[in-house]
Order: structure tokens, then C-alpha cells, then sequence
């Protein structure tokens, strides 16, 4: 990720260009500054897939809302904003979208998904989600598989352990994630878990 700072009109030109060209789809505006977000991997872009699939599995089953993609800002703000890589939207949730936007978030989702890449900037956004009064985010190595799910206590995040059976509650779902480390490292395996039914997804 590529982070420059500059004044108004040069960062509207800057973004005008990138929108033209179609380089933009992952750019964040960080307090003013523009994070250009370079396209993903095909293992990235592959896993975010699986995990959005899993759970699917779950959300239309029960009915409980939908899964996407949009972006999250501060309220009334085109400086302050970003792009996570899933969402979960709950019905009758506590998502509020912009007026008159399908787009931007200004206040929830009722989980977002960040996807952790060597170098990225995904556990830096906690305080921003946190800030957005989004309950849940997970964070998911995508070389590992491992999990980290972070909750809101108050005005901050913490991390939630692991329950009993190793599972990682994702309390908006109903749903568990159970990750097996890979003997001597490398990739293990992640699996989601519908508490409703007992039925196991696999995540690819």
C-alpha cells in the first residue's frame, strides 16, 4: 500500500484519474491521506471468495441479511474512509448507509472482514471500524488461515479468545470458525461452524 499526502485539488485529480483508469476499486483515504491499495493477489482475491461462499451457507439459510462489499467512512466525510475486504450486513441491523448511497457505510456493518496480507495495513483500521460502532471483526491471515476475531467493548476492540472446543465465536452469525494449525507451519485449515445446525463449511 502507497501512502502520499497532498493538498485538496491534487488529491480530487488524483482520484479523478484513478477512477478514470479503474485503478481505484481498493484506494482508502486515510484523515486526508490517499492510500492506493495495489490490485490483490489471485490467492487473496481466491480466499476472500471462500469466506464469503461459507458464509453465505449461513446467511441465506436463516435469512439473517447479506454479505458484500462497500465502503465504510466517517460520516459526511470524502476524506476519511475504508475498504474491507467483506461485510456482513444483519437484518434489521445496525447498518447505515449514507443518504441517498448504496455505497458508503457511515455508520456499522454488523461485521467486517479484513483479510491480512504481508505488509497490509489491516489491523491498523481497528480503531476506525471501532470508531464506526461495528461490533465484530475478523481477521484472517491469508497464508496461515488463522483467525483473529476482535469485538467491541465500549469505544475499543479486543480480542476474543478461543472458547472451550478452539472455536472463534462470530456472534452476529451464530456461527463458529475452527482453525487447525498445519504441523511445522504453512497453511492449516479453516472451517465454519453453524451453531443453529451443527452443519461444518469448509473454507478453501
Amino acid at each position: 500500500m502507497f501512502a502520499i499526502a497532498l493538498d485538496r485539488s491534487s488529491v480530487a485529480a488524483l482520484i479523478e484519474e484513478r477512477r478514470r483508469l479503474d485503478l481505484d476499486r481498493r484506494d482508502e483515504m486515510w484523515e486526508g491521506v490517499l492510500h492506493m491499495v495495489p490490485p490483490p493477489s489471485f490467492e487473496h482475491d481466491s480466499f476472500v471468495a471462500s469466506l464469503s461462499a461459507a458464509f453465505l451457507a449461513i446467511v441465506s439459510r436463516h435469512d439473517l441479511g447479506r454479505v458484500g462489499n462497500a465502503g465504510i467512512r466517517e460520516p459526511g466525510s470524502d476524506r476519511n474512509y475504508r475498504v474491507p475486504d467483506l461485510i456482513f450486513i444483519a437484518k434489521n441491523g445496525i447498518t447505515r448507509f449514507a443518504a441517498g448511497s448504496d455505497v458508503w457505510i457511515e455508520h456499522g456493518p454488523d461485521l467486517v472482514v479484513e483479510v491480512l496480507s504481508p505488509g497490509d495495513e489491516s489491523l491498523v483500521k481497528l480503531p476506525f471500524y471501532a470508531a464506526r460502532g461495528i461490533p465484530e471483526t475478523l481477521v484472517v491471515d491469508r497464508d496461515t488461515r488463522r483467525p483473529q476475531v476482535f469485538r467491541l467493548v465500549g469505544d475499543a476492540y479486543f480480542a476474543a479468545a478461543p472458547d472451550a472446543e478452539g472455536g472463534h465465536a462470530l456472534e452476529c452469525l451464530r456461527a463458529r470458525l475452527f482453525y487447525e494449525a498445519e504441523p511445522g507451519g504453512g497453511r492449516g485449515t479453516l472451517a465454519l461452524r453453524d451453531d443453529r445446525t451443527g452443519e461444518v463449511v469448509p473454507v478453501r
